[in-house]
């Protein structure tokens, strides 16, 4: 009777064990990682030599080493991370550990999630593991970036900036000529600056307007959405240009997107300073800013954005634009003359701007009680600050003024 009690207890502890073990296999987790601080070592074997004609075996292992940031869906819960990964270069010499010669890296990130949430499976991918320019403080860099291509969070981009404890001119000249590098520490200094997971940046053009003002020159509204992972909230500091081009404006607006997603508009206007047409190569700079608790070097980042625009010649007298009149003292659709009622107190997006701008000066057109005065305050305002308002055709879809 003692053995069947016992034998009724056995299966019990294992009918109650089994989902138990079950339940411990984790999920694969979606969403996006957050941005983590990171310490590590490099292991060259063999060791970088002046000369060096091995393959030699790189090995990158790397862990958290202070507080996450950002992140959505199941990396929301992401309190950790460790990463292990392996390649082969081409060879042994010194020098393509200061150039840009890549090594395709086997990596794989296991996450460590916060209590009472859903253990997440390990993420794997091949990265690009390669040597960068001398940080600015003359230490060494690397960049590893790749896609999870299976497990948690596949499909995300990940990019983790490396930067050594030691500088790139006593790793090379130093060491390489010695007895052969082979180890290199990142993050361990108290001073980290090495950082995993990027913004994820993408881009996209969203606006291009041309318009002409009340004394002829030509003006172009220039809008470039982008979206980046959390905790990168990037803004625009600066914007190259074709000659023949006066910037009059940069600015950039975000929202934080659910889940986790800033999405960012930043607006450029131009003035024509002889340029008949707004082609040629342009790039907006964009610089990062994080939570001040995350030491990351991504998060003190600038990026380039480049674009290319196409355009209509405006010189042309087939050209049709818009004609902002704002000499009317009450501009409506039926009232307007000599051009399109851009001066309406009922044109949106010119209200928003003057909100925003002008509320003191232009507070009877906020509320609807007039349109803008000619030479009057709100007159100088608007001209000097809403720039929207020189988009009314397009926006509206009406008929243009030559």
């Amino acid at each position: 009777m003692k053995k069947a009690l016992f034998a009724g207890g056995l299966v019990c502890v294992v009918s109650a064990f089994m989902p138990a073990m079950a339940l411990a296999a984790g999920i694969d987790g979606t969403g996006s990682m957050p941005t983590c601080p990171t310490s590590g070592t490099i292991k060259i074997k063999p060791g970088l030599i002046t000369g060096g004609i091995l393959p030699a075996e790189v090995k990158v292992v790397a862990k958290n080493s202070g507080a996450c940031s950002g992140g959505f869906g199941d990396g929301l819960n992401v309190v950790g991370v460790k990463m292990k990964g392996s390649g082969t270069t081409a060879n042994n010499e010194c020098s393509s550990f200061d150039g840009t010669t890549s090594t395709d890296v086997e990596v794989t990130f296991k996450w460590k999630v916060a209590k009472d949430t859903p253990k997440l499976n390990a993420s794997t991918g091949m990265f690009s593991f390669t040597p960068g320019d001398p940080a600015p403080d003359g230490n060494a860099t690397w960049t590893l970036a790749g896609t999870i291509t299976s497990g948690s969070f596949t499909g995300t981009n990940i990019e983790s900036n490396i930067e050594s404890d030691a500088s790139a001119l006593d790793l090379v000249a130093g060491v390489c000529s010695d007895n052969g590098l082979k180890k290199v520490l990142f993050g361990k200094d108290d001073q980290t600056a090495s950082c995993m997971v990027g913004p994820d940046l993408v881009a996209a053009i969203t606006k291009q307007i041309t318009s002409l003002d009340g004394n002829d020159v030509p003006h172009l509204e220039l809008e470039l959405t982008t979206l980046t992972d959390s905790p990168f909230e990037p803004s625009a500091t600066d914007l190259t240009s074709p000659p023949g081009m006066l910037l009059e404006s940069l600015d950039s607006t975000c929202t934080l997107q659910a889940p986790g997603r800033y999405r960012c508009r930043h607006t450029a206007f131009y003035a024509s300073t002889g340029a008949c047409q707004w082609d040629g190569n342009y790039s907006m700079t964009l610089t990062y800013a994080c939570d001040p608790s995350n030491t990351c070097n991504l998060c003190s980042e600038t990026i380039a954005v480049t674009m290319t625009l196409d355009s209509e010649n405006f010189c042309s007298t087939d050209s049709e634009f818009c004609v902002v009149d704002l000499s009317c003292t009450e501009a409506v659709a039926s009232a307007s003359t000599g051009g399109v009622p851009c001066c309406s107190d009922t044109y949106s997006p010119l209200i928003q701007c003057l909100e925003q701008h002008c509320s003191a000066v232009c507070s009877a057109v906020i509320s609807g009680d007039s349109g803008i005065a000619a030479s009057s305050p709100c007159q100088s305002c608007t001209l000097y600050n809403c720039h929207s308002s020189y988009s009314v055709c397009s926006a509206d879809n009406q008929a243009c003024v030559e």
